[in-house]
């Protein structure tokens, strides 16, 4: 067991994470017929947030959004709101959209967002943004890149021209998407362009100061004073790097007459996997993945789950179910090989070993241990230095608090988790509680932990005290 701990620590992965909220803000101008305005789309993640506990199960995170928009001195345009996360029992991501009419002009556009169960956690973004649309020029809205559309009849900010579109967090499309899908807007082509034009739209590689062309598609269009299109290219033959969308707005002489481009970023460990297997001319046939039962296999990458950078985690979990073993083979082969390219088989096996000693000490029915809330910190953080288990307390659920002196690539000593189990089920313990940068914080949790027909115990609450004394 002490060989298995200390083998955790070698696979512990570096984490860029922030103490202030964690969002995608992006901005889209556009035209209507009561002239321009400007589309603000945010992305929270649910882990950057202090929640309020709703109830016994449920918690909600509220934001105070404010936003100015100022030409010189002077404001143009002003909103306040209060923004509420969706109740749930486990904290997810969010969206929301907001749109403002804008007349043409160069504004400095500044955001503000407070969480309101958080003093410290204040996001603000300030940027220059400028209007320039007429009835006379060609032109065309900036370009959104989309994780989902669909046709829809609500009415809804996130509702376009009878599409229910889901913006692209970060501009990034991991490998669970197929394809790259995009909305914009072209305004005056039949200003500008007598008859049938052409619409060209590629994918620039933009790498090591160098820009290749991966792909083009073109479309003939017909001149209109607004024409409005949702588009797609295929992503499967992409491996994973730095891109650029560009549309191109082209007469019947093949000339130039306007472009657009947006960046996006690509993740295809399955296509970069078999890339690194012809540059370094290995056999994926010949490696160690081709001889792991179709159970070890998808044992072995629902035990990397923790490892998975958070973006990507939906993504294995696609490749998981969709139970198509080439690329499961594929994929768990990269992620091994991208931590050791020397001794691959070697690192596996140890990881292994950790996560089945983990599924066993955590095992509650329910899955893997390793996936339920305990199992899976342990795998993402490492042994606790400290735990204490409280198991008979008349006036509290079941706890345990884990504590860590130091977690180095969080920066950050002293840290608190506390678990309880509500249901009694054995090992039934989920995460109420953190103090560690990015995990659940819940500063209500002590309401969560003490049953309600009971009066608190003065020695339960002393013990959590000592542990939370901020709260």
């Amino acid at each position: 067991m002490n060989k298995i701990l200390y083998l955790l620590g070698c696979f512990l992965f570096v984490l860029n994470v922030d103490a202030a909220i964690e969002a995608d803000i992006k901005h889209a101008l556009f035209k209507s017929q009561s002239g321009p305005f400007i589309e603000l789309n945010y992305y929270f993640i649910a882990s950057s947030l202090k929640y309020n506990q709703i109830d016994s199960f449920n918690q909600q995170a509220s934001l105070e959004i404010v936003i100015t928009f100022k030409k010189g001195d002077e404001i143009f345009q002003y909103d306040k709101y209060v923004l509420n996360s969706p109740i749930a029992q486990k904290a997810t991501n969010f969206f929301d959209t907001k749109r403002y009419n804008l007349a043409n002009g160069e504004y400095l556009m500044e955001i503000e967002i407070s969480n309101i169960a958080d003093p410290e956690g204040v996001l603000k973004k300030s940027e220059a943004i400028t209007v320039d649309f007429n009835d006379q020029d060609l032109s065309i809205s900036n370009i959104q890149l989309l994780s989902k559309v669909e046709a829809s009849a609500d009415q809804s900010p996130m509702v376009k021209n009878g599409y229910f579109m889901e913006p692209l967090p970060f501009s990034y499309y991991n490998m669970a998407f197929n394809q790259l899908t995009f909305y914009f807007e072209i305004y005056n082509s039949d200003q500008s362009f007598t008859e049938d034009y052409v619409l060209g739209y590629q994918i620039f590689k933009d790498e090591n100061a160098s820009r290749s062309l991966v792909k083009k598609k073109f479309k003939r269009r017909s001149p209109k004073s607004t024409d409005a299109l949702v588009l797609n290219l295929d992503l499967t033959d992409i491996n994973s790097g730095n891109y650029e969308l560009e549309i191109t707005l082209q007469d019947k002489n093949k000339t130039v007459k306007l472009k657009k481009l947006i960046p996006f970023r690509r993740s295809n460990p399955v296509l970069d996997g078999q890339i690194k297997a012809k540059q370094n001319n290995f056999d994926i046939n010949k490696t160690f993945v081709v001889n792991l039962t179709k159970e070890e296999l998808r044992y072995s990458l629902r035990a990397i789950a923790p490892r998975i950078h958070s973006e990507d985690v939906e993504a294995l979990n696609i490749l998981i179910r969709n139970r198509d073993e080439k690329y499961q083979r594929v994929f768990l082969h990269n992620f091994w090989y991208v931590q050791d390219s020397k001794n691959t088989e070697k690192t596996y096996k140890e990881y292994m070993e950790v996560a089945k000693a983990v599924d066993q000490m955590f095992q509650n029915g329910f899955g893997p241990g390793f996936e339920s809330d305990r199992g899976y910190f342990f795998l993402k953080y490492g042994r606790p230095d400290d735990k204490i288990e409280v198991l008979n307390e008349m006036a509290t659920y079941p706890f345990e608090i884990w504590t860590y002196d130091k977690i180095a690539y969080l920066n950050q000593t002293n840290v608190r988790f506390i678990f309880y189990n509500t249901s009694l089920v054995p090992n039934g313990l989920r995460l109420l509680h953190s103090t560690a940068v990015g995990e659940l914080s819940n500063k209500q949790f002590k309401s969560s932990l003490f049953r309600t027909n009971v009066n608190q115990d003065q020695s339960a609450l002393d013990l959590v005290e000592q542990f939370f004394p901020e709260f």
